[in-house]
């Protein structure tokens, strides 16, 4: 099993580890232009952005090519997932994927432009 995966603060790759299978970082494989993947499993693991997912797994999706029996997404929030599954799926099938399976994972919230910053180290 493949697992690919997009993560800023952590919480994603640590899903994608306890997931387990081959790691591969989203970034680095654009980066090298490595786009072509068989497995007979294969996941994607990524946050929540702006109620949808973040665009260089948007770009990858697009880029990529995968051959999988059982393609999957994990898509982590820290507060509310805002329907992101629903635009994987779409942007998936838009480069005729088809996911098997996908859920929402509640994480840690990293959100920090909506935390009071000096008010949480004060305390």
């Amino acid at each position: 099993m493949k697992i690919f995966y997009y993560t800023a603060t952590g919480n994603c790759l640590d899903v994608a580890k306890r997931i387990g299978g081959e790691l591969y970082s989203i970034p680095q494989l654009l980066k090298e232009n490595k786009l072509e993947f068989e497995d007979e499993a294969i996941g994607i693991i990524c946050p929540t952005y702006m109620w949808s997912i973040p665009r260089i797994v948007v770009e990858f999706l697009e880029k990529a090519k995968f051959k999988t029996n059982y393609f999957f997404a994990v898509v982590t929030y820290g507060n509310i997932d805002g329907g992101a599954t629903n635009h994987f799926v779409k942007i998936a099938k838009k480069n005729n994927l088809d996911v098997k399976y996908i859920k929402s994972l509640l994480t840690v919230d990293t959100a920090l432009p909506l935390f009071d910053i000096e008010n949480k180290l004060q305390n």
